[in-house]
């Protein structure tokens, strides 16, 4: 799932070097795994729960933040030179880790949504029109992943 949710982000066609990742439960951080995998150089991941935290920084996030306690657009833009993120993942499920995976992305910048809902959320379009942000769904997988992500695996990346 989170191999696929990176081929669906554009991070082949835009050549990505900032990532945002919000939730860190098992989704986000395999997203975590395979950004680091396929290089990118800064991956910020947002988590509420101080274990999952401390897990995702033992796994290479570049910055964990606590989004009750730290301004997480703010730092993104500023790791960015106030561009912000070229990519965002939302793994949360929650209307707040949505909200901060679309304000934390740049301008022509990709959301890729994992998370499965159990109420219908909004979606700021004044921000997606206006950022020409693209707002991408990814919930499963395709030909061809399951041997990548060994061959990944193998190859110890």
């Amino acid at each position: 799932m989170a191999w696929h949710a990176v081929n669906r982000s554009s991070i082949q066609n835009d050549h990505a070097r900032a990532a945002l990742v919000v939730g860190a439960g098992p989704i986000g951080l395999a997203v975590l795994l395979v950004l680091k995998a396929r290089g990118i150089e800064s991956v910020v991941v947002v988590e509420v729960s101080s274990q999952r935290r401390e897990l995702a920084s033992s796994l290479g996030a570049t910055r964990v933040l606590d989004p009750r306690t730290d301004d997480v657009v703010g730092t993104v833009r500023a790791m960015t030179g106030n561009a912000g993120a070229d990519i965002a993942f939302e793994c949360s499920a929650v209307q707040a880790g949505l909200d901060t995976a679309l304000k934390g992305i740049r301008a022509r910048g990709t959301m890729t949504i994992l998370s499965l809902w159990s109420e219908k959320p909004a979606i700021d379009a004044f921000d997606v029109v206006l950022g020409e942000k693209h707002v991408v769904g990814s919930v499963i997988y395709e030909d061809g992943e399951f041997e990548a992500v060994i061959e990944a695996m193998w190859s110890g990346t």
